[in-house]
């Protein structure tokens, strides 16, 4: 899980994100961010269909993945945003590193994180 104050929690948060929030696409996952206060730490929510996974424990783990990237990449994220990252079908059976990697490039293309 992430962090309690960066976790997007509520149902109508996530569906009012879907239908407001400025898409980003990446070869491995789609970005959807909308701006909130900019004192505010920014706030995260994961989704994997089944359309992607049929099977739960591949689904499960691409969301490990996921969040452990987000939450390594969390120092660098600039705050005031609420992010959905959606899993794409080339995510299942990829490494830690390579998904970390990915989240770091879809990002920088949000621009949510500075370049270095």
């Amino acid at each position: 899980m992430f962090p309690k104050p960066n976790r997007l929690e509520l149902r109508s948060e996530i569906g009012r994100l879907k239908s407001r929030g400025k898409r980003t696409q990446g070869e491995m996952i789609d970005l959807v961010v909308a701006p909130r206060e900019e004192s505010l730490s920014p706030r995260f929510a994961c989704i994997v269909t089944k359309k992607i996974a049929k099977q739960a424990t591949e689904r499960n783990r691409v969301k490990r993945l996921l969040r452990a990237g987000t939450r390594a990449l969390l120092k660098d994220i600039r705050g005031g945003s609420d992010v959905l990252i959606i899993a794409k079908a080339p995510a299942v059976g990829r490494g830690e590193k390579r998904v970390q990697e990915e989240l770091r490039r879809t990002l920088k293309k949000a621009g949510l994180i500075e370049e270095t």
